[in-house]
């Protein structure tokens, strides 16, 4: 057998991967994410109360659900604005 292209298609939803954008409760550390950076459980439609990433300044624990969903470039853009 000869693999002649290896596609990872199944990995991502169409239209990308989601995109978050978080400020940590316990330090106020502002950052960006993508969906596949933080904890995802393995099952069929994890929800974001189930997903978790940690602040990159001071390790806490947050959910995806107190997270804000970054939709389009606008949304990051706005995002980036505020501070």
């Amino acid at each position: 057998m000869e693999i002649v292209q290896t596609k990872n298609n199944h990995l991502y939803k169409e239209g990308g991967e989601k995109e978050y954008g978080c400020i940590c409760k316990n330090c106020g550390t502002k950052f960006i994410f993508q969906e596949h950076e933080g904890c995802v459980p393995r099952c069929i439609d994890p929800k974001p109360e189930q997903c978790t990433i940690h602040c990159p300044n001071c390790k806490q624990i947050i959910r995806y659900s107190e997270c804000t969903e970054l939709k389009s470039k606008e949304d990051n853009f706005a995002f980036h604005r505020v501070w």
